[in-house]
């Protein structure tokens, strides 16, 4: 048993080498057989704190919107497309100005190059592959008022006084913004083509309202011009901005 247990050491000049390394993270990425690099993940970068990062974006479609093209060539007017596009819409601001010679056999008529451009317009250029965008919102002043507009995180993005005539669209992102408005009655919403509101009674204070389409849909009604002069003045002003004012 002393013969079997016995261990004899002898010096040697050779420096040990090390036949296996034995850090436990070698084990952490998986050899890749065919010769390729493994995908690792990327460098995080933080969410950015500014508002205007996360603007709202029309979402992809699933499938794009193709119109089918299924009249025959013959019926095909080179005039409304490509290249000669251009001559269509030369020959027609001819006929509206009189310059064009009705004797003249090449000069189209006016019917001609009006459904020549009615086709072309028709027809799209290019398949739809966005969705359309979704509706905004645009505050209306139609007196003096301190508004303060605040992103989702608490950001400030717009702040000052509106004056009566002046819009301001609300940025489209993720989370809507709110507003805080020291007048009420002199701010209005202009949202899908209708007016609602106004954001409160007049003289009183409005904190935290969201500036988001369903809240404001949901939470006014469309206003009544006749009741307010001076919205009336205002919106006859921004749908006819080439009138005179009154005086």
């Amino acid at each position: 048993l002393k013969e079997v247990q016995r261990v004899q050491m002898a010096p040697v000049e050779q420096t040990p080498v090390v036949l296996s390394d034995l850090d436990p993270l070698d084990t952490a990425v998986k050899p890749v057989s065919n010769g390729e690099e493994p995908e690792l993940a990327g460098v995080f970068s933080p969410p950015s704190n500014e508002a205007m990062d996360r603007l709202y974006r029309p979402q992809a479609l699933d499938v794009p919107v193709l119109v089918a093209r299924d009249a025959p060539i013959s019926t095909l007017d080179p005039r409304s497309v490509g290249a000669f596009a251009s001559a269509a819409s030369s020959d027609l601001a001819k006929v509206q100005t009189g310059t064009a010679d009705p004797a003249d056999p090449a000069e189209p008529s006016g019917d001609t190059v009006q459904t020549a451009l009615a086709e072309a317009m028709a027809q799209p250029n290019s398949p739809q592959v966005l969705e359309a965008s979704a509706p905004g919102v645009t505050m209306i002043a139609v007196r003096p008022a301190w508004v303060r507009v605040r992103a989702a995180d608490g950001t400030v993005i717009f702040e000052g006084i509106m004056n009566a005539g002046d819009t301001y669209p609300v940025p489209q992102t993720e989370d809507p913004a709110t507003l805080r408005v020291g007048e009420s009655g002199a701010i209005y919403f202009a949202v899908k083509g209708q007016t609602y509101g106004p954001a409160g009674a007049r003289g009183s204070v409005t904190s935290k309202l969201p500036l988001s389409v369903a809240n404001l849909t949901s939470a006014y009604s469309v206003a009544a011009i006749e009741t307010d002069g001076d919205l009336a003045r205002v919106v006859a002003e921004l749908n006819n901005p080439d009138a005179p004012a009154a005086e």
